[in-house]
């Protein structure tokens, strides 16, 4: 089965199998999402075709790369090939064919006649027991040691879950179990390897507490993933008188690789001083034993770690998502002669979406619904200032193009480099029935009159907010009957996504409105939800959802 092993991002060192063809994108509606901001909505696809693995961009801004050479539009990827997605780097690797295993049944054998019993062997103490027979009683007395001491490091880091409390018991239980050692070092890095550094080191009483590790001795170690032995500094020729470890003084060296599923974790030194200790393969053997049970610890310290961070994360998004919500109307306005109804369903837990009913003086009312590029925690900050600095320049103000100038301004000197928002804000002015409108770059408003026909409602086309601090913004003006209902929305209902790609689309959403006849503004917003969801029938939603509706009634008072 093909896998890609994730090299940068929030989820480096993972590796993913890939089961079939698989779009890799930083939407929801990806196969394979990735938290990348350099990464498309829908990048790259990877498929197998023809009995070969293929990728294929898919009009990414970022570009994707095969080994550093750019796909124009498909490319053959093999074993080994390194895939670069924007900034997101993946090894794409396919593993040999392999036997599969088969389903077994198990069942109670329910015959009277008693299976035989060899042996007992009691869990307390079982090393001795399960030693062949015929050793010699020295050799016997060093394995029965060796390895009831690598099951006493098992047991004790078994019992350790952060990885800050994990190195201190390695370190103390090696200078334990080795006396040859003076002085030991761990030292973690990232998954590629890079970057290493100490995270626990210790040395015996009346040893150099000075440790200097060999930065080419670590590179090879965690290069070759194989562990180094030097019984004697002195004599060993793969040291020249310029090493770290002869400079230093070292007599023995023992340096071995913590691997976990195969991930280099970071190393593990031991080392001595005294030219009457050396170190031997046996020790070597041990020593190798007890880095790897440091590894599968450290891996499961890691975990944990992710774990309660995933935790608190979420903990912290569900008060996020309290706070959003708070800024966000808490009921329609009330209105002699207009009804008003409002619907927003977030991607996530939070959005970049955003509605509000202005109170702009005692005869008029701004009804806006903005979008603010992007989703999740970014996108909810700028949504949080969107709301502040609207009710602040909408207040007294009956020019909904002046408003959205003034608000552009603002925003333009805060935002962030490529972040915008499309927004739309109606005045209306009750007793006249007038809507004034200006647009920043939003989806126009739809009407529908009471004969149930649904149009759009002209607007002047200006550019998102956020883009150029001195644009000025026009507007429109419509007079509304008796009957007519104004919906706005963002794009994340014409932009919903069914399994096939398939969007709900502009004109989906205008019949829908027109043959929901009944009911109010309420009823008109379930109806569009309803069509929504039956339309993606269970896909992930991909984008934030935000709609109001303004309905005239055919009386006043109705």
């Amino acid at each position: 089965m093909p896998t890609l092993k994730i090299l940068t991002g929030l989820q480096s060192g993972a590796t993913i199998s890939l089961k079939g063809e698989a779009v890799i994108g930083r939407s929801r509606s990806a196969d394979l999402q990735f938290e990348e901001k350099t990464l498309s909505r829908q990048h790259a696809k990877i498929e197998l075709s023809d009995g070969h693995w293929r990728i294929t961009d898919l009009g990414s801004s970022n570009g994707t790369f095969v080994n550093d050479t750019p796909v124009r539009a498909s490319a053959s990827i093999q074993d080994g090939d390194a895939i670069r997605l924007g900034d997101l780097r993946v090894t794409f690797s396919v593993e040999p064919a392999e036997a599969m295993a088969s389903q077994v049944n198990v069942t109670w054998d329910t015959g009277d006649k008693r299976a035989p019993i060899i042996e007992n062997v009691s869990v307390d103490d079982h090393i001795e027991q399960l030693l062949p027979k015929g050793l010699e009683k020295d050799a016997s007395e060093l394995m029965i040691k060796r390895l009831r001491l690598l099951s006493e490091v098992a047991e004790i880091l078994g019992n350790v879950i952060e990885a800050e409390k994990l190195f201190p018991k390695v370190m103390e239980k090696l200078l334990d179990v080795f006396p040859e050692a003076e002085r030991g070092c761990i030292m973690v890095c990232e998954p590629d390897g890079s970057n290493l550094h100490p995270v626990a080191a210790l040395a015996r009483p009346g040893a150099q507490h000075q440790m200097s590790i060999s930065r080419s001795l670590a590179k090879e170690v965690v290069g070759t993933r194989s562990a180094v032995l030097s019984a004697d500094v002195s004599g060993d020729q793969r040291f020249d008188s310029q090493h770290t470890v002869v400079r230093f003084g070292l007599r023995t060296v023992m340096c071995a690789p913590m691997i976990c599923e195969d991930t280099v974790l970071g190393l593990i030194q031991l080392d001595s001083s005294n030219p009457k200790n050396q170190f031997s393969k046996a020790d070597m053997a041990l020593f190798l034993g007890i880095a790897g049970h440091t590894a599968l610890a450290f891996g499961k310290a890691r975990l944990h770690a992710q774990l309660m961070a995933q935790i608190l994360f979420q903990k912290d998004l569900q008060l996020a998502e309290k706070i959003q919500h708070s800024f966000l109307p808490k009921a329609s306005p009330k209105m002699i002669g207009y009804r008003f109804a409002q619907s927003y369903l977030a991607a996530r837990h939070i959005g970049g979406d955003y509605y509000d009913f202005v109170q702009i003086s005692d005869s008029a009312i701004g009804i806006t619904v903005g979008d603010v590029a992007g989703k999740g925690v970014s996108a909810a900050l700028y949504m949080a200032k969107l709301s502040s600095e609207m009710r602040f320049h909408a207040r007294g103000c009956l020019s909904p193009g002046a408003v959205l100038t003034e608000l552009n301004r603002s925003l333009s000197e805060e935002m962030e480099s490529g972040m915008f928002v499309t927004l739309a804000l109606m005045v209306l002015e009750p007793e006249k029935r007038r809507l004034t409108i200006s647009s920043a770059g939003h989806p126009p408003p739809l009407r529908r009159s009471s004969n149930g026909t649904v149009s759009e409602l002209q607007i002047k086309r200006n550019i998102p907010l956020g883009a150029y601090p001195d644009t000025p913004y026009g507007e429109t003006e419509h007079i509304v009957q008796a009957g007519d209902s104004v919906i706005l929305y963002t794009d994340g209902v014409t932009e919903a996504m069914n399994k096939d790609g398939t969007l709900f689309g502009a004109e989906q959403l205008k019949r829908v409105i027109a043959s929901s006849c009944e009911g109010g503004p309420e009823a008109l917003l379930s109806a569009v939800s309803r069509a929504i969801s039956e339309h993606t029938a269970g896909f992930p939603q991909s984008d934030d959802v935000a709609m109001v509706c303004l309905s005239v009634d055919h009386a006043p008072g109705i």
